[in-house]
């Protein structure tokens, strides 16, 4: 593969507001490290930002079972904080699994 063969750009950019521009753009197949250097300092922002959610069984309103199978259920749920988007839950049988 020819530098000349690559026309088009490729583009990725994120919303996160640091110092990096955040728009990585492969030009030329000769200046992949530098697309591979920007794309990393993306990904370790974007892991640094977002906030790992931790919940229990509880904070979730459970609504009826869609699937079973033999090591547990699949269950429509909603968060109690954030109830628009409907979830499925996979509920695992422990005793079924040990």
């Amino acid at each position: 593969m020819s530098s000349g063969s690559i026309k088009n750009k490729k583009s990725v950019e994120y919303g996160i507001t640091t110092p990096h521009d955040n728009n990585c753009i492969l030009e030329d197949i000769n200046k992949i490290q530098e697309y591979l250097e920007c794309s990393k300092i993306n990904f370790e922002n974007r892991l640094k930002q977002q906030p790992m959610n931790e919940s229990a069984v509880g904070d979730f309103i459970f609504h009826k079972t869609i699937g079973m199978g033999a090591f547990g259920r699949v269950m429509l749920v909603n968060h109690k904080l954030k109830p628009e988007p409907i979830l499925s839950m996979k509920v695992r049988n422990g005793k079924a699994v040990l």
